[in-house]
């Protein structure tokens, strides 16, 4: 793949620190190791794509004890937790509830009594006002609560259930300027192109060679001495 080289495939799956990457200038990521937003949203859908095309194995899906640890981290801490942090929410709201009726300000009760941070406190409400899936784990509910727009909103969501990282989930809902192309499909091209570039070169060398062969098989005739 042009742009990124993939490390050799072992008998248990490559490790993906392995995977040694180079990317053109115009696709936005600086350097060849900077680990950006597009980067990481890149590197994880090629491994998706690896991962259809069978070059690459996932070691965190076939092996058993992996899988177990898994289940038991969504289970009990990336769900449970979402779903404190989503009654957390609630409680808040019943909280400046309170505050109103007491002729009190909320702010000044969640910033000197509770010590918290507004906006942290305004993310919890929303994901509980929102009735966010608590499956997708604290983390990944605020990103999806700080979405305006509802279509976008139900989109990362949509997104974050089928498994999708929250780096792919953010550059995938970004606002692109129309016509921009998606950087993904810009290496693809790339990687196209320098393909094409390969083979013209490599016809053009071969003829080259023929051509030095022809001319060295031509001098030898010349100056054999004859008998």
């Amino acid at each position: 793949m042009a742009g990124y080289l993939l490390g050799k495939p072992s008998s248990s799956g490559p490790d993906t620190d392995t995977f040694e990457t180079s990317a053109p200038a115009d696709t936005g990521i600086e350097t060849p190791r900077s680990h950006t937003l597009e980067f990481r949203s890149i590197l994880h859908r090629l491994l998706e794509r690896a991962e259809e095309l069978q070059i690459y194995t996932n070691p965190f899906v076939g092996d058993p004890e992996f899988a177990a640890m898994t289940d038991r981290i969504r289970a009990r801490f990336l769900t449970q937790n979402g779903q404190l942090m989503k009654e957390f929410g609630e409680a808040l709201m019943e909280a400046e509830a309170l505050c109103r009726k007491r002729g009190a300000r909320f702010d000044d009760y969640v910033e000197r009594v509770l010590a918290m941070d507004k906006r942290t406190a305004t993310t919890l409400m929303k994901i509980h006002s929102l009735d966010i899936d608590p499956a997708l784990g604290y983390s990944n509910m605020a990103t999806v609560a700080g979405i305006r727009a509802e279509e976008k909103r139900l989109e990362a969501a949509q997104r974050f259930a089928a498994g999708q990282s929250p780096d792919m989930v953010k550059i995938a809902l970004r606002a692109r300027p129309s016509g921009e192309e998606d950087p993904l499909r810009k290496l693809e091209k790339e990687r196209t192109r320098i393909r094409r570039t390969i083979r013209s070169l490599e016809t053009k060398l071969q003829q080259v060679e023929e051509r030095i062969s022809s001319m060295a098989g031509e001098a030898t005739t010349r100056h054999v001495p004859e008998g």
